[in-house]
């Protein structure tokens, strides 16, 4: 799983699809969002409450089923 992640994470993981999850107005994170989402697949108790907090598991499907 870390491998795949590494690999993938910027195309399964791109900044625009966590633009909700981090809504603050004060500029870009100083994490890119594909390094948080690789962490939030660990722990991922902020995606939980989020409106889609199965996007990741839809990603690394997507991915999965056309490699």
């Amino acid at each position: 799983m870390h491998a795949f992640l590494a690999e993938h994470r910027l195309r399964l993981f791109p900044d625009e699809m966590f633009v909700d999850v981090f809504p603050t107005k004060r500029g870009r994170p100083s994490v890119p969002a594909d390094v948080i989402a690789t962490v939030l697949v660990l722990w991922r108790n902020k995606l939980r409450t989020s409106d889609a907090p199965q996007r990741i598991f839809d990603a690394l499907r997507a991915v999965i089923t056309e490699s």
